[in-house]
């Protein structure tokens, strides 16, 4: 039997007594975090020859969470007996979301300077995080405001890896407009915690109209692709992005394509119209096909009763992508600030504090080791930080020292990370994404915020210009 009170949640894993009896001797006592799946030995004096066995079991490595207690005990003739399962509660702090990553497959969304993401209706997104606190659930709530001023909300449940420790699910927008993201955790003790993320800019799919301007349902769409090596033309093989192509116009005549950089253009046909091939466009960055075609009746003659149509193709123009008004980017509101303060152990062995890195040009790049992101971005900051007057500090959020070091090792990385395990500059530097970089002055004032991944030389422009 456990006599320890566990019914209250735990700021840290405490010590868990009772007692196994037998009417002959208990040979060993075991208990199990996880309802039985795993065990683990208690140890137990003259175990052989005791008929009451008293024990202490002392979980201190458990970490923020819900875990299912139990205890069995055997007897010298192998017979088993078991405790009742308890939920054991250990809540140090309250539930909270950390690094997001939002993409198309292996694409992450294009971001802003300001961090607005940018994508189209009607394609799932797939959204990733970290979690601190132990939160048993989280859920990523999409706000929006229509045009008669009314607020509307769509909830979208994320699940938790058992491998990786990591919370992912699919978001999806079905109207354009222009989303504000929160994460919203809550954790076994019934704390609830929300925090705003991204905002997500949603665009109007590309579509199909006819002379009257009205919707085209049924032409088949086709986004090609020009091969860079080959240099030859081929179908854009979106599975990989989570998406379809060729696709059918619906009854509003859209279809949703977001692509990657590279040079492509669209050839649309049947529904009883003329052919479109449109121009050859380039993408210089992943972005969303937003474009606008024509549809033309089909051209032919008639002989006799029978009407033939003749195969000549319309070309079109492909309009940029268009954003809705009122979405220039915007400044962070971290700029003109002090950096607020941390103080945070780093892979060397040492504590980095807000104060060390001051009297500096310094970029505090928070990210995630985990995140493909924060992988593509640092050659650039190990770049940076070989030269002799800027501080490069990169931040692991939600990440001990022990892993963070080990990455850094088996990189042969030789920046210093700081290990961020608690989240504490989740809130106070206002993260939304990773990698998310901040660039100090001397005095330690936030000059300029960059969200994204960056390029060396945008990462050294943005040092050069305080």
């Amino acid at each position: 039997a456990v006599a320890t009170d566990t019914s209250k949640p735990m700021g840290q894993a405490l010590a868990i007594s009772g007692v196994a009896t037998d009417e002959a001797a208990v040979s060993r006592v075991e208990y199990s975090l996880d309802g039985g799946s795993n065990w683990l030995p208690v140890e137990v004096a003259d175990q052989a020859s005791v008929r009451e066995v008293k024990f202490t079991v002392r979980p201190s490595f458990i970490e923020e969470g819900n875990y299912r207690f139990v205890v069995r005990a055997f007897d010298t003739s192998g017979n088993e007996g078991r405790s009742a399962e308890r939920t054991l509660v250990i809540d140090r702090l309250p539930p909270q979301v950390g690094a997001v990553n939002i993409a198309l497959g292996p694409q992450p969304l294009a971001q802003r300077e300001d961090g607005v993401l940018i994508t189209v209706a009607g394609v799932d997104h797939t959204i990733t995080t970290s979690d601190a606190g132990g939160p048993t659930g989280v859920t990523i709530k999409a706000r929006s405001i229509g045009k008669d001023g009314e607020e509307s909300e769509k909830a979208f449940a994320l699940v938790k890896s058992s491998d990786t420790g990591l919370w992912s699910g699919i978001l999806s927008f079905k109207a354009s407009g222009v989303y504000q993201l929160y994460a919203h955790g809550v954790d076994g003790a019934g704390n609830v915690t929300e925090r705003p993320l991204q905002k997500v800019q949603v665009l109007e799919p590309a579509r199909v109209l006819n002379t009257d301007a009205k919707p085209v349902k049924g032409m088949k769409m086709t986004l090609y692709y020009k091969e860079p090596n080959a240099r030859a033309w081929t179908v854009w093989d979106a599975a990989p992005y989570g998406q379809n192509n060729p696709q059918v116009t619906k009854e509003d005549g859209r279809i949703s394509l977001f692509a990657p950089k590279g040079e492509y253009y669209l050839m649309a046909e049947g529904g009883g119209y003329r052919s479109i091939i449109s121009d050859i466009f380039k993408l210089d960055s992943p972005a969303p096909i937003t474009t606008e075609l024509k549809a033309e009746p089909l051209l032919g003659f008639r002989m006799g009763s029978v009407t033939f149509a003749v195969p000549i193709p319309t070309v079109a123009a492909v309009t940029p992508m268009q954003l809705s008004s009122g979405s220039a980017p915007g400044k962070h509101p971290m700029v003109g600030k002090r950096a607020p303060e941390f103080s945070l152990p780093d892979t060397r062995g040492g504590t980095i504090r807000t104060l060390d890195v001051g009297g500096r040009l310094t970029i505090v790049s928070i990210m995630a080791t985990w995140s493909p992101m924060s992988q593509d971005q640092l050659p650039a900051l190990r770049k940076l930080g070989a030269l002799p007057d800027i501080n490069v500090v990169p931040v692991a959020v939600h990440e001990g020292r022990g892993k963070v070091a080990a990455q850094a090792a088996m990189a042969g990385d030789k920046l210093n990370w700081l290990a961020d395990r608690d989240g504490s500059m989740v809130g106070t530097y206002n993260l939304t994404g990773v990698p998310a970089h901040y660039v100090l002055d001397r005095r330690g004032t936030v000059k300029k915020v960059m969200v994204g991944i960056r390029t060396y030389e945008e990462l050294l422009n943005a040092v050069m210009e305080i």
